[in-house]
């Protein structure tokens, strides 16, 4: 049960201190409201150490509370409210969203990044697609950290074709550790499950980009595996003139 929200906070807005988010919120959970105007600043700074010290219940007092003295909150406190519920399951963001709804208050980049990398977090790949399609229909794009964690996701769970499919869509780089990582993590499910379009097209942007070069003995041992059993010798000598590139012994494969 929620703590009641007017009782809980008034002014703290010059005692806030982000170094001690916790003591603050504490603070102002006990103190008695005051003979003074609460302001928009104020509320904020008290979301802000909640959010910090990860109270999620004290961050929903907050907001009730700023609705209660009727102050319209814009879309920046609901970001530090989904921070204040990164402890909490992930079914928590969905209820942010259909608060954010009933105030009529339409979420942005920020708010679906956010909610998510929660779900993928959870590994809860079906509600992070979910709001990824709402982000879409609304003309709105994740960031590429998010877009990137759900693809990586998605191979991981044994998705591969879902998995090419993001990282072609969303145009991921092949720049940057991560993004190479994406690839990489995309030809190995892509070989896994025996998806040779997938294998075939991780292969060619990797190949383009000159990350095969940069491949695990591994890896190579798998895609080799792969070709003997899809039947594509072609494939099977190019992964070998790359393993011959690399160093790798190639006598026993």
């Amino acid at each position: 049960m929620k703590p009641p929200a007017r009782c809980i906070l008034q002014l703290l807005g010059p005692r806030v201190s982000y170094r001690r988010s916790r003591a603050t919120v504490a603070t102002a959970s006990r103190s008695e409201p005051p003979n003074v105007a609460p302001d928009p600043t104020m509320y904020q700074n008290l979301l802000h150490s909640a959010s910090r010290a990860g109270f999620a219940l004290e961050a929903w007092a907050i907001l009730d509370d700023m609705l209660l003295i009727g102050l319209q909150p814009t879309t920046r406190p609901f970001y530090q409210l989904l921070w204040a519920l990164r402890h909490k399951h992930s079914t928590y963001a969905w209820k942010v969203g259909q608060k954010m709804d009933q105030l009529r208050i339409p979420p942005d980049t920020t708010i679906f990044s956010l909610s998510i990398h929660r779900f993928i977090r959870d590994r809860n790949l079906e509600m992070a697609l979910r709001h990824l399609y709402i982000a879409r229909s609304r003309d709105i794009l994740p960031t590429t950290t998010v877009v990137c964690a759900m693809t990586q996701l998605a191979a991981e769970l044994g998705f591969p074709r879902l998995a090419v499919d993001l990282a072609i869509s969303y145009g991921i780089q092949t720049t940057g550790l991560r993004n190479r990582l994406v690839w990489a993590n995309c030809l190995r499910s892509s070989a896994d499950h025996f998806y040779a379009e997938g294998v075939l097209t991780c292969w060619d942007v990797m190949k383009e980009s000159h990350l095969d070069l940069d491949l695990d003995e591994g890896l190579c041992s798998l895609l080799l595996d792969f070709a003997a059993r899809t039947g594509l010798p072609n494939f099977a000598d190019e992964v070998l003139q790359r393993m011959r590139e690399m160093g790798y012994n190639v006598q026993e494969h």
